[in-house]
This record gives structure tokens, sequence and C-alpha cells, in this order.
């Protein structure tokens, strides 16, 4: 840790809980946050509209003033809906719920300094690139342009075509709505509605 704060770096001592119902939907729990906000770096630039995945991920903060000649940038940040839990107990329990002292969303999760010619890229956690989330969404991606920044391959940094067989599809909350609407409400409403048409058509003849 002393050494990443030359880099401008502070690592909480926490664990992100995302509150927001979204990654529930495909039964992803709340130790898994989804990650839709994203730094305007070269190894986000592109990933607009793309999702990550930050299982078991601690938060990081800017040490503030930052030391000289170093530059910081946030590449990924939480929801506001989430916030990194500090009480150890209550995360063995099961039970954990923000409580003041507790950082809120939204919270960065990875971020990137620069200090001279030396380059350093922080994530909150070792399991973005795991061989179970590596494939998930836009975690390849990220973790790839990660990669290239750092050895100076700028011109790599890319979304790159997606497999056939990935995966599932994170959407946004809106979104996750007008899917659960669609089939659930709006399609049986029509049928019914239909249905209703028909037989006052009938009885008028």
């Amino acid at each position: 840790r002393k050494y990443l704060v030359k880099y401008g770096f502070v690592l909480d001592n926490d664990l992100v809980v995302e509150s927001n119902p979204l990654g529930r939907l495909f039964g992803i729990g709340p130790e898994v946050p989804i990650i839709q906000q994203y730094g305007t770096h070269a190894i986000t630039r592109e990933m607009g509209g793309v999702s990550t995945l930050f299982p078991l991920t601690r938060s990081m903060s800017m040490v503030t003033p930052l030391p000289k000649g170093v530059s910081w940038d946030p590449l990924a940040r939480t929801s506001e809906q989430s916030w990194g839990e500090t009480n150890r107990e209550e995360l063995q329990r099961g039970v954990a719920k923000p409580d003041p002292a507790d950082p809120k969303g939204p919270l960065t999760v990875a971020a990137v300094a620069r200090k001279d010619k030396a380059r350093i890229v922080v994530y909150g956690t070792s399991n973005l690139a795991s061989n179970q989330f590596l494939n998930l969404q836009g975690n390849r991606d990220f973790f790839l342009n990660t990669v290239s920044w750092l050895a100076e391959e700028e011109d790599q940094i890319s979304i790159r075509p997606k497999d056939a067989k990935q995966t599932p599809v994170f959407l946004n909350a809106n979104q996750a709505q007008l899917v659960f609407l669609l089939p659930v409400v709006v399609v049986p409403g029509l049928v019914l509605l239909g249905g209703i048409v028909a037989v006052v058509r009938r009885r008028a003849q």
C-alpha cells in the first residue's frame, strides 16, 4: 500500500456491496457490482454501454493532494446504490447494511496513474480476469485494454467482437424493466384485450 500511495492510490479497507437489483435479475449477488460508469481514459473511452463485473472488490480513492508529478484518473465506478462495507462481522453473518461510516457510491474500483514514464493501473479485485469472470460481458476488453495501455500499445485498445458462445446480457435498470414488462404485462394484456373485443363483437352480432 505504501508503494501505491506514491502514485496517489488509497485502498479502502472495505468490500463493495451493490444494492441495485439489476444484478439479481441475472443471478448475480450484491458482492459482484455490475459496472456501467467509466472514466474518459484511453483504457475505457470506448466502453460506453458495456458492462463489466468486479466481484469481491474493494474501493479506492485518490490521495489529496497528489504527489508531485503524478496524474490520476478513475477508470470504473459503481452505482449510487452501492456502498463499501467495513464491518467484517456483518459480512461474515451475511447481514451487511450501509452504516454512517461506510463510503457511499459511486465508488471507484479501478484507476490509473502516471508519473514520468511510469504507468500503473490498480483494480480493487483480482477476480475480474479470473477464469470465472474473464469472458463475462466487457471484462476481457477491460483487462486486455489495460494490458495494451501498460505496454504503450494504445492502438490495440478496442472493443473486440464477441464469441457467439458468450454469456449473459446485462441491461440497465430501464432496459431490465422493459424486458420484464413486455412478456409479463404488456403481451398478456394485449391478448386479454383482444379476447374481450372478440367476445363483445360476437355478442353484438
